[in-house]
């Protein structure tokens, strides 16, 4: 009776992974590809870009601000100090892999003056 059981039960299990494995294996790689293509689209951007160019390479961003920031502080402070004498009037920020932050800064005329990326 045990050993039926437990045949039932791995079927079960087999079957369900039979199922979901699809499903798991598109999203594995929307996620992955996703992200390389924003990767790839970032490492273009060139300092000098206009933000409707960067846009059109990278859509829409995610956030918009004032303040640069990455995913952490430590291990990027050179990015930080290179962002303070930037000059950068405003900040798009576009999130990427698990914890990657994407960032452009621009001047007065909406161009491109600095760009990093970062996280944890």
């Amino acid at each position: 009776m045990y050993l039926k059981n437990l045949k039932l039960s791995l079927a079960i299990i087999v079957a369900l992974l039979l199922i979901s494995s699809p499903f798991i294996y598109l999203a594995i790689k929307e996620l992955y590809f996703t992200d390389y293509t924003l990767r790839k689209n970032f490492d273009s951007v060139q300092i000098g870009t206009s933000k409707a160019e960067v846009i059109a390479k990278l859509g829409a961003p995610d956030k918009q601000d004032t303040t640069f920031h990455l995913g952490q502080y430590e291990g990027f402070e050179h990015e930080y100090a290179i962002a303070k004498k930037s000059g950068s009037r405003y900040y798009l920020f576009w999130y990427g892999e698990i914890d990657v932050i994407y960032v452009i800064g621009f001047n007065d005329r909406d161009q491109v003056i600095i760009k990093s990326a970062g996280g944890t």
